[in-house]
This record gives C-alpha cells, structure tokens and sequence, in this order.
C-alpha cells in the first residue's frame, strides 16, 4: 500500500513538473512598448505630444490646457512602415521556378 502512495505522489509531482515547464513564462507588464522619441509642441491653442515606441509606433496627443481635457492618444502609424506582404506559393511553381 506504500508503495502504491509513492507512485502517486512521485507522478502529481511530475505532472506539477510538467505542466510548470509547458505553461510557464516570465511576468510581464501589460502597458505595451517604452517610448524611445518624444517631441512637444507646446501651447493651449493646439499643444500636443508625439511619442515613438521602440518598435516604431508612433502616436499623438492632445495636451491638457485649463478648461480642455487632454485627448486620448491616436495611432499615426509604424516609422519603419509595414511588414512585407507575401503570397504563398504552391510546392508546384516553387519547382517550376527552380527547375
């Protein structure tokens, strides 16, 4: 009867193991990338702020003024661009092409 103990002991304590080493991974924030560049443009009239995140987003903001709410930040785009798009090629022409 011990030993039977020991053997479910011994595979909880493997499968803990396991499933450690399958779903495990480090903490991380959930406030998105730092912020590389910024560049204010001052003023209560149209002050706003435009920060660059470090792979490249770039977003805008309004300033808060007295009276004014700052705006929430719009996305203006990627400063690198956007990824290449590419087609998928069948087995069929990428034999033909190198044929």
């Amino acid at each position: 009867m011990r030993s039977r103990t020991f053997l479910h002991v011994s595979l909880a304590i493997l499968a803990l193991a396991a499933a450690y080493h399958l779903g495990a991974r480090s903490a991380t924030a959930q406030v998105g990338s730092a912020v590389q560049g910024m560049a204010i443009n001052a003023g209560c009239s149209g002050g706003e702020m435009v920060v660059i995140t470090d792979n490249g987003d770039v977003y805008k903001r309004l300033l808060a003024c007295p009276g004014l709410t700052p705006g929430a930040p719009v996305y203006l785009g990627n400063f690198w661009g956007s990824a290449t798009p590419v087609g998928q090629e069948s087995m069929g022409a990428v034999k033909a092409r190198y044929r």
